[in-house]
């Protein structure tokens, strides 16, 4: 873990919390009251990091388009068992942009989903260096 980050606990996952983020769980707590989804908020920099890693498969909430925004571009592949999903988001008003990355292990039946939401893109290249620190911080358990 990274220097002066505290550590997340879900249910089947851990991972950093940067400093100046907020965290927010998401979805329905499970066993222990923890949950699978988690997003973290900096209210400095409009930046918000989604992580979805339940035991099993299953698809975040943050792969949903709302009303209020407009599906992009979407990419699915399927290589060597891994099928990922890319999706690209951006608010109807401009306001913000979202990627989401979905990787299922087929053969598994697990999951693990990332999502970034951005203001613009000059915001992504400050934060990018601290998203993949992020999303390298994410520790898996198994029951």
């Amino acid at each position: 873990m990274p220097t002066g980050w505290r550590v997340y606990r879900g249910n089947f996952f851990s991972i950093g919390v940067p400093p100046g983020f907020e965290v927010q769980p998401q979805g329905y707590p499970g066993s222990g009251g923890k949950f699978d989804e988690l997003s973290l908020w900096n209210p400095a920099l409009q930046v918000q990091f989604s992580v979805y890693s339940p035991q099993w498969n299953g698809e975040a909430i943050f792969m949903e388009v709302a009303r209020v925004e407009v599906l992009k571009s979407r990419q699915e592949k399927t290589t060597g068992g891994v099928r990922e999903i890319q999706l690209e988001i951006a608010a109807q008003d401009r306001s913000y942009l979202r990627f989401v990355v979905s990787r299922t292990k087929l053969n598994e039946n697990t999951n693990t989903t990332f999502g970034i939401r951005i203001p613009h893109m000059k915001v992504y290249e400050q934060i990018k260096p601290t998203y993949v620190k992020w999303k390298a911080s994410l520790e898996q358990f198994a029951d």
